[in-house]
């Protein structure tokens, strides 16, 4: 006669749902974790950084200065469509010029609603290029194809301009 008892070794079976089961438990756990991510933040490229606060983001433009770095400065409001959609192509390009620091503003936040007015932003997403501490240029960009081009051909070039006082470039 058969005992009723549970076995110490568990079937063969019953392991394999087990793992199943686990697997199924972590993925789960990790989808949801990246949908926490905020869309701004995600896959970044390590030249691509969330300003925190205003005083971290004059430092960082500040500590830009001496080694002649391209700094741009992306505003953007997380509610934007435009912005959402423009972050994967952001990154691409943000990618394809490592040497260019990328500081996305989040107009969302209230204490980036100052600087925001300060800088006459009136819509996003919305491009500032700081070369030696100094705005250089400004402009608004999207997925249109014309404005993708305008966009890289700003970065490329005041990203080799050595000096942006005296910079026009041929666009």
């Amino acid at each position: 006669m058969a005992s009723c008892q549970p076995s110490s070794n568990p079937h063969p079976d019953a392991i394999r749902r087990r793992k199943q089961h686990d697997l199924l438990v972590e993925k789960r756990r990790m989808e949801e974790a990246s949908r926490k991510e905020k869309w701004w933040m995600k896959d970044m490229p390590s030249n691509m950084k969330v300003a925190e606060s205003k005083e971290k983001l004059f430092s960082t433009i500040r500590d830009a200065i001496q080694p002649r770095v391209l700094v741009v400065i992306v505003y953007f409001s997380e509610e934007c469509y435009t912005c959402k959609t423009f972050q994967p192509k952001l990154n691409q390009i943000a990618l394809k010029n490592p040497s260019v620091l990328f500081l996305k503003v989040n107009g969302t936040d209230d204490q980036w609603k100052p600087l925001f007015e300060e800088m006459s932003v009136t819509k996003v997403p919305w491009f500032q290029f700081v070369k030696n501490g100094m705005v250089v240029k400004q402009m608004s960009a999207n997925l249109n194809p014309e404005k993708l081009r305008e966009l890289r051909d700003q970065i490329y070039f005041y990203n080799k301009q050595e000096d942006p006082e005296h910079a026009t470039p041929n666009v």
